[in-house]
This record gives C-alpha cells, sequence and structure tokens, in this order.
C-alpha cells in the first residue's frame, strides 16, 4: 500500500513539474522557435475555439514587472502597417478594444511559416506589455 501512494505520489510530482514546462511560452517556443522571457503573467487571452486540425486564431496579453525584460529576447522594429492585419484577426475572435495591443507605442516583431501562417508580437517597453497573436492556417 505504501508503494503504490507513494507511486501516485511522485506521479503527481511529475505532472505539476511538467505543466511547467509546457506553458505558453513552450508552446510560442514549440511553434515558432521563439524563446519569451520568463516572469510574464498572462492578463489577457481568447481564441478561435478547438480546432481538428490546430488551425485558428490565439491570442495572448503579457504583462512584465520588469518593462525591459522582453526588450532583449527578440529583434524588435517599428510598426509599418500590421496593425490592419493584426485588427482584422482580433475581429474575427471578438477581442475587446481594451484588450488589444496599444500601436501607438509599441514594437513589433513578425514571422510567417510556408503554409501561410502568421505571427505578431507586440511589445510596449513603457509598460512592460506583450501582446502574441498567432493565426494557423
Amino acid at each position: 500500500m505504501n508503494k503504490r501512494i507513494s507511486l501516485i505520489v511522485m506521479m503527481i510530482f511529475c505532472l505539476c513539474l511538467c505543466a511547467g514546462c509546457f506553458g505558453y511560452r513552450g508552446v510560442v517556443k514549440s511553434n515558432w522557435g521563439i524563446t519569451l522571457p520568463a516572469g510574464g503573467k498572462e492578463v489577457y487571452e481568447k481564441d478561435s475555439g478547438a480546432s481538428f486540425h490546430g488551425d485558428g486564431i490565439r491570442y495572448h496579453a503579457l504583462l512584465y514587472d520588469d518593462p525591459e525584460k522582453p526588450a532583449e529576447y527578440l529583434d524588435w522594429k517599428i510598426i509599418s502597417g500590421e496593425e490592419k492585419a493584426s485588427e482584422e484577426l482580433l475581429e474575427k475572435i471578438s477581442v475587446p478594444e481594451d484588450g488589444r495591443p496599444d500601436y501607438v507605442n509599441s514594437v513589433i516583431y513578425t514571422d510567417e511559416q510556408g503554409d501561410g501562417s502568421r505571427l505578431f508580437i507586440f511589445y510596449n517597453g513603457s509598460g512592460g506589455e506583450v501582446w502574441i497573436l498567432e493565426e494557423f492556417i
């Protein structure tokens, strides 16, 4: 009986340990090969719902206590028209205005995969806010 209880406790411990490895940071690394800084608190999340093929739209807003932390992780660029495509995707999943990126005070990182899947990451360095928008085809 003691062995059985010990085994159950070890399994629960392993599951809890693995859950930390497969958080949203792990998903972004797996899908896009991008490492996000630790310490971001998820303040908003929305997606287009379950899909058999994994296609659809996913959106996450993160807030960092250290607003400078995300600055060193990606090659940020000035936003130059990407907000239009971003707004179209956010409309599709009904993200309210107050949950959307601050395009005026942010910079952007974008990526696209061969199948047309797209990634938009917006970063406001003064507020420590990061908005991640993924569209999977």
